[in-house]
């Protein structure tokens, strides 16, 4: 009766491996997922935390309030990631967005910023959902009179 058997291991083996290792390459790929997109609140928060202390130009690319936000994110990034970057400022009693340089610094006006990059898929069965994914997060802060 052993021998009728014999190779029914392997034959099975060879069925169930693939998959478990495709299961185990899909949670490891959501588990990555959830981290980039809590490293991502954490960039837009330290942007933001940068912007609520110098923000009369941080929504003009190059000024020098601009780039203390910039490198507040490169600090928590260490260039890990290419991204793309949003800081605009806001008048919480309209809520609309407003010039930074028009915000007077009444302590209740608000400097959002938003990040953004995207990230390639390890599993075919989350490429399901394309082969990258979009990881983003924005945070908002009152700006410090």
């Amino acid at each position: 009766m052993r021998r009728d058997e014999r190779g029914a291991t392997v034959a099975e083996a060879a069925f169930v491996v693939p998959l478990l290792f495709l299961f185990v390459l899909a949670f490891l790929d959501i588990a990555l997922w959830i981290n980039a997109s809590n490293e991502a609140s954490a960039v837009a928060r330290d942007g933001a935390r940068a912007g609520i202390l110098s923000y009369r130009q941080a929504d003009v690319a190059g000024s020098s309030d601009y780039q203390a936000i910039v490198a507040a994110i490169n600090r928590r990034l260490g260039g890990s990631h290419p991204y793309s970057l949003s800081v605009i400022c806001i008048n919480p009693a309209t809520p609309s967005q407003i010039a930074c340089s028009s915000n007077p610094a009444s302590g209740t006006n608000r400097i959002q910023v938003s990040i953004s990059w995207t990230r390639p898929t390890l599993s075919p069965l989350t490429s399901y959902f394309g082969n990258t994914h979009t990881v983003s997060a924005r945070s908002v802060m009152q700006v410090i009179s």
